[in-house]
């Protein structure tokens, strides 16, 4: 058998020199971030800044949520169903879920006011990134950055 790939001027093998040649100008060039991914990255940033600079001077926050996040500290079923006492007896006006994540911040960290009100802001940054990748699927990077502004 012959090999034809060999003899043939059509299937002629790829120049594997080509390719190295060019290599590091092709890596260099995944490695470079682009602009959107690093206008995106200093959005977010400031976005947490602005919302964590003097986090701690509204205190609580909110009376009611926050002692219905001490209560889900206290019970487990308190924590399931967003009760306001760790009796169970009377529930917030917001779905359980939305106070979870504030729940396990304060078990974690212990119920202070940071514990309560960083994972809120946490979330709106979140909700920045969310609302960027939205915006970029449908009108572009660029309409998506601007629409931050």
């Amino acid at each position: 058998m012959t090999d034809h790939a060999a003899t043939s001027p059509g299937l002629a093998r790829p120049d594997v020199t080509a390719l190295d040649r060019h290599r590091p100008a092709l890596l260099a060039a995944v490695r470079r971030p682009s602009w959107t991914a690093v206008s995106l990255a200093g959005l977010l940033a400031a976005t947490a800044a602005l919302y964590l600079w003097g986090l701690g001077a509204s205190g609580w926050a909110n009376g009611f949520y926050s002692a219905a996040v001490l209560a889900a500290t206290k019970s487990w079923k308190a924590f399931l169903f967003g009760s306001f006492d760790s009796s169970n007896f009377i529930t917030v006006d917001k779905p359980p879920g939305s106070l979870w994540v504030m729940d396990i911040s304060a078990r974690l960290f212990g119920v202070n006011a940071w514990s309560i009100l960083v994972p809120q802001a946490l979330e709106g940054v979140a909700a920045v990134a969310l609302l960027y990748a939205t915006v970029k699927r449908r009108f572009g990077t660029t309409r998506a950055a601007i629409s931050q502004a």
